[in-house]
C-alpha cells in the first residue's frame, strides 16, 4: 500500500483507511481500461517479433525503414 500512496494512487484517511484519488478513479473508467488494453494487444507482437526478425537478418543493424519489427510482426511491407 505504501508504493500506492507515495505514487499518489490512494489517499490515507486514517489507520488502515484509504480513499481514492482522481488518478486511480481515472483507471476504473472504461476508455481508459480500453486505451491500455489496446496498446497492449496492437503492441506486443511489435515487442516480441525482434529477436526472430534479428536472427533472420543475421543479427545486422536493421537499416531498411520498411523492414523494421514493426512491418515484421504485422506481415506488412508498407510504413502506417
Amino acid at each position: 500500500m505504501r508504493v500506492l500512496l507515495c505514487n499518489g494512487f490512494a489517499k490515507k484517511r486514517g489507520l488502515n483507511h484509504y480513499a481514492p484519488t482522481a488518478w486511480s478513479t481515472q483507471m476504473t473508467e472504461r476508455t481508459t481500461i480500453d486505451m491500455a488494453d489496446s496498446m497492449f494487444i496492437d503492441s506486443l507482437p511489435v515487442f516480441h517479433k525482434p529477436p526472430e526478425l534479428l536472427r533472420k537478418t543475421g543479427y545486422k543493424n536493421p537499416e531498411d525503414p520498411y523492414n523494421t519489427p514493426l512491418q515484421y510482426a504485422y506481415k506488412s511491407s508498407g510504413t502506417c
